[in-house]
């Protein structure tokens, strides 16, 4: 009987699965794949001397000499000269990181004139501009055996978290603001317990109460979690970004990270399992969004068509893992970790497009904890 119980309980799960993406065109379309050099060393951790050579991997003689190349034995050693008078030269201003945004009908790329390979629901690059999701069927509902033929196409890029970033709190303009056009947050904060952040996030968090029904705080936290794009083989799609979760993404967020951190229980890192994250269209009345959902997927070792790959991106993401849980004291403040310094480096780094909040859909409902709204995400 209990076995029959949870089968039932699985093909509820894939036919809610199924129901949610069907309102995306079930087009087959097939779709680019694009790569990166994987990362030798860590962009951000060279930001700064104090926190580089323990989040840096180096760019081994091996790996070269495998390519053909004939190095100098003190090639090892010449490279780090190299990187360590490089990193001198960088300041930490310099520093960007992509954030994962969803393109709405708001924005610029779709409101305007479309541009080829954009349509409403991508994923793309915040700072490049770049589309970098994969159209195509929804690999974690192939992966459980529904018929290609029932399976819609989604927007999805396969996501390895690597760790949870500090969240950030915004005030955002308000409707007014938006029209006048205003798009940029008045001011962020990193620290939950400042009273200008208490003052606008639903209680526990805050102590912000709604005027009327249906108000929305007027603080956005944002849940950042780092980690890789992936194509469907393995390959990097993208280098470091963060995924940022918010308003009606946020929740998903939640789950994301429970997700990751359950994964212990089957003696699995934060990052040892891919998840695919895909958007799913909302309509009310004559406003279309598209928020930022996740579905788990296989081992990270297990995934792609390259084991070796798997292996030195798993190994690289213990690196970052690594560095960015340094305890020992940083340079100039004993008060905060190396660890804490490179994870507010990363978000500092990380900038909003600027029209990340346009187009936001006003209201939402009382009671989320987390000081979000049931807006759209992005």
């Amino acid at each position: 009987m209990a076995k029959k119980v949870a089968a039932t309980e699985e093909q509820n799960e894939i036919k809610e699965d199924v129901d949610r993406i069907s309102p995306v065109s079930t087009e087959k379309t097939v779709s680019t794949e694009k790569t990166v050099d994987p990362p030798a060393t860590t962009a951000i951790a060279t930001a700064s001397t104090a926190v580089t050579n323990t989040a840096a991997t180096a760019i081994v003689k091996s790996k070269y000499e495998a390519d053909g190349l004939d190095l100098p034995d003190s090639w090892d050693k010449d490279m780090q000269t190299i990187e360590d008078a490089t990193q001198e030269n960088v300041g930490v201003g310099e520093i960007q990181i992509s954030r994962i945004s969803i393109g709405q009908p708001t924005t610029k790329e779709l409101a305007g004139e479309r541009i080829g390979g954009w349509e409403g629901g991508v994923l793309f690059d915040n700072l490049n501009r770049e589309v970098i999701s994969i159209k195509g069927k929804a690999p974690w509902l192939l992966r459980k055996g529904v018929a290609e033929s029932d399976v819609a196409a989604v927007h999805y890029l396969p996501f390895v978290p690597i760790m949870r970033l500090p969240s950030e709190y915004c005030l955002w303009p308000n409707k007014e603001e938006r029209q006048q056009g205003q798009t940029m947050f008045h001011w962020k904060e990193l620290d939950p317990m400042i009273q200008r952040v208490r003052e606008g996030l639903w209680p526990p968090k805050g102590t912000w109460k709604a005027p009327v029904k249906g108000a929305a705080p007027p603080v956005t936290e944002h849940l950042n979690i780092l980690g890789y794009g992936l194509n469907d083989d393995g390959s990097l799609r993208t280098g470091l970004m963060i995924a940022s979760f918010s308003k009606t993404s946020f929740r998903t967020g939640q789950r994301l990270v429970s997700s990751c951190i359950a994964q212990r229980m089957s003696k699995l890192p934060f990052w040892g399992r891919v998840k695919w994250l895909f958007t799913e269209k909302h309509t009310e009345n004559t406003q279309t969004w598209y928020v930022l959902r996740f579905a788990d997927g296989p081992k990270l070792l297990e995934y792609g068509t390259d084991p070796e790959e798997m292996k030195d991106l798993f190994r690289q993401c213990f690196a970052e893992a690594k560095a960015l849980s340094d305890p020992s004291p940083s340079d100039g403040d004993s008060k905060v970790s190396k660890g804490r310094y490179l994870q507010e480096l990363y978000i500092n780094a990380a900038v909003f497009d600027s029209d990340s909040e346009v187009g936001m859909q006003d209201g939402g409902e009382g009671g989320d904890t987390s000081g979000s709204t049931d807006e759209p995400a992005f």
